[in-house]
């Protein structure tokens, strides 16, 4: 999905932090000091919405770390495996993974 894409929300974040700023320039262009603009309800507004895209895009981050980190482990441990143990033998035993026609499965019956 696209609005999950790191690039995605990144270009949200940067978008509503350049309406942030624009806003914040508009009320110190007026001469409004900082206790008014931070009375001022739509720069409250514009400093969620900016801060809940903040949060989106360090939450995309922190699931790319994880998956990196769980890759990482992963190959460790087949390192690990393909260096300390020989490859098992098939279940079946036999060439064709039938397993093996000796006598094993005769008991009982009569020849």
């Amino acid at each position: 999905m696209g609005s999950e894409d790191r690039e995605v929300r990144a270009r949200q974040y940067e978008k509503a932090k350049a309406v942030y700023e624009a806003r914040k320039a508009a009320i110190a262009e007026k001469g409004l000091d900082e206790k008014a603009a931070e009375k001022d309800a739509i720069l409250r507004n514009l400093g969620a919405k900016l801060k809940k895209a903040r949060g989106r895009v360090k939450a995309i981050e922190a699931a790319e770390a994880y998956v990196k980190e769980v890759a990482a482990k992963e190959t460790k441990i087949k390192k690990k495996d393909s260096r300390g143990k020989k490859a098992k033998a098939p279940a079946g035993g036999g060439k064709d993974g039938k397993g093996d026609k000796g006598t094993k499965g005769t008991k009982g019956k009569k020849k």
